[in-house]
């Protein structure tokens, strides 16, 4: 009887060998504890920090990414203007001639051209001299906003052309 009474304790744990593979599961995870509220806390605040180092250091990349373009799309625009003006003997009027008029900077505004031989004022640095001797061209910028003076506040984010195309960059770095 005594031994009907240990086959009986044999089957149910299901062997003599020991515990069931389900049993050894359910009683891993009885005894496994889940985060605390202060380790999920410090998680959290781990996240946070990365977050704030990483989205500015991304936003950074995405700009300078944006001047790259508008520098190569400037040069791209010169050398238009340039093989136009081998062609007609004289600078177009406007970039439209060359059918680069709908020609947007990745700010979504229209680049600007000024044919200094026609009239206007021509872009100046901060001594007040003329930037170019030809044409000038350049990007508002992210603000869409510029002034005539280079080293004004409302130009350093422009991209522009200077020395009659020998530099091409950020007002704020002219």
């Amino acid at each position: 009887m005594a031994e009907q009474g240990l086959n009986v304790a044999e089957s149910r744990l299901g062997s003599s060998e020991g515990p069931s593979e389900d049993l050894r599961q359910r009683e891993f995870f009885k005894n496994r504890a889940g985060f605390t509220l202060v380790e999920l806390i410090v998680i959290t605040a781990i996240i946070g920090v990365l977050a704030a180092i990483a989205i500015p250091a991304y936003s950074r990349f995405v700009e300078k990414t944006k001047v790259t373009r508008v520098v190569a799309e400037i040069r791209g625009l010169e050398k238009d203007i340039l093989a136009s003006t081998v062609e007609g003997n004289s600078l177009p009027n406007s970039l439209n001639d060359i059918g680069r008029g709908s020609l947007r900077d990745p700010w979504g505004n229209p680049y600007q051209y000024l044919n200094i031989a026609n009239g206007g004022a021509p872009r100046q640095s901060m001594f007040f001299v003329d930037l170019n001797s030809d044409f000038d061209l350049y990007s508002l910028g992210p603000d869409g906003v510029t002034q005539q003076v280079v080293s004004d506040a409302n130009s350093l984010d422009d991209v522009l052309r200077a020395g009659t195309g020998s530099w091409i960059g950020l007002g704020a770095d002219f």
